[in-house]
């Protein structure tokens, strides 16, 4: 097992309206569209996760975060129809993202 579904209380996959607002979700978000996992890894350091999913799946977004207790994975599928992008960022100080 290498990764988890993240157990958060602010909903990992599908999230209505209410609890994407209290999670700080984007009003877009593609955990409103069932698209969309956070995922907490396992026996493996997310760093390294991160890593081996940027060369091993066709992801449409894949970012690697942190709230400072905790870092994670946000793996997000396109929309039907589209191709994946293959977007990957990196959580850095003050909430911000970089490229990768």
């Amino acid at each position: 097992e290498l990764l988890a579904v993240r157990r958060d209380g602010n909903g990992s996959g599908y999230r209505s309206e209410e609890v994407n607002r209290r999670a700080g979700g984007h009003a877009i978000s593609a955990h409103r569209e069932a698209r969309a996992l956070d995922l907490q890894p396992v026996g493996i350091a997310a760093k390294e996760a991160f890593k081996v999913l940027l060369r091993a799946f066709d992801y449409d977004k894949l970012v690697l975060e942190t709230d400072g207790d905790s870092t994670w994975l946000h793996l997000q599928a396109p929309p039907d129809g589209m191709a994946p992008r293959k977007l990957a960022f990196v959580g850095v100080k003050g909430g911000a993202f970089r490229k990768v």
